[in-house]
């Protein structure tokens, strides 16, 4: 399984998603990977935006039969994943 390791940095919000969503389509149409990981270690906050950004991009690589794993989730971020019910649809093994 070939993987990618993309570092997100900073909120996650509605004022942000813009810039990340433009890197995030750029790495989709060249990652080949079979598993692209967020490593969320420096991301301070989300919320609806950034988590339709997550889902959006989780889907988007489903297409192209590829998995899409968060790892170093901070506390504040795995509430709001489980809050709403996504926790699940990213690959548990590495949240924490």
């Amino acid at each position: 399984m070939s993987g990618k390791i993309i570092p997100i940095e900073g909120s996650l919000t509605i004022e942000c998603v813009g810039e990340l969503q433009e890197l995030l389509r750029n790495e989709l149409g060249q990652c080949g990977a079979t598993t692209v990981t967020f490593d969320l270690t420096e991301v301070t906050d989300i919320d609806g935006a950034g988590l339709q950004l997550l889902l959006a991009f989780a889907k988007a690589l489903e297409k192209v039969n590829a998995q899409l794993r968060l790892q170093h989730a901070p506390e504040k971020i795995q509430q709001v994943l489980a809050k709403y019910g996504v926790a699940n649809r990213f690959l548990q093994g590495e949240l924490a």
